[in-house]
């Protein structure tokens, strides 16, 4: 598949998918092509989509600080 097929079926499935759903955001990384490729498409409201990764984000981020411990 070449690079522009596969960013065709990347906004094909989020087209395909906002007919479900409000706001789509697909986000896809190619590692067998020789350089880094990636491809993105969505559907639906721009600012529920930048929300939406905004809030991703805001969570992935949360994970990745450790606790504090707690005082005895």
């Amino acid at each position: 598949m070449t690079i522009k097929q596969k960013q065709a079926y990347v906004e094909r499935m989020a087209r395909e998918i906002g007919e479900y759903f409000d706001c789509v955001q697909i986000l896809a990384h190619d590692s067998d092509s020789e350089s880094y490729q990636t491809f993105e498409a969505g559907s639906g409201s721009l600012f529920a989509r930048q929300y939406q990764a905004m809030r991703w984000s805001d969570d992935s981020l949360e994970d990745d600080v450790p606790e504090e411990e707690e005082e005895s």
